[in-house]
């Protein structure tokens, strides 16, 4: 287990346990599981960066016409777990 950071505000703590089974002299099956994200830490993406502006047709001023400037809309990936089953031979 190792935590890592990718981005100010952003933690993964990812987890992963593998076992191997012998079968036979020469055959083999691994099994793994991996969980990403394991604490299930909420990860935001970053805040919307869009700004247009327009001139107003009367005046002339400058118009901000972004309502979602600032905003964070959506987050990364929640917990995601993996189970792998491989044959060796």
């Amino acid at each position: 287990m190792e935590p890592h950071w990718e981005s100010p505000g952003e933690m993964n703590l990812d987890l992963s346990v593998a076992r191997r089974f012998h079968l036979t002299e020469r055959l083999g099956l691994q099994l793994s599981g991996e969980a990403f994200n394991v604490l299930n830490h909420a990860n935001f993406n970053g805040p919307n960066a869009g700004l247009t502006v327009i001139a107003d047709a009367r005046t002339g001023r400058p118009v901000f016409n972004s309502p979602g400037f600032g905003l964070i809309p959506s987050a990364k990936w929640a917990r995601f777990l993996r189970l792998v089953a491989r044959l060796e031979f």
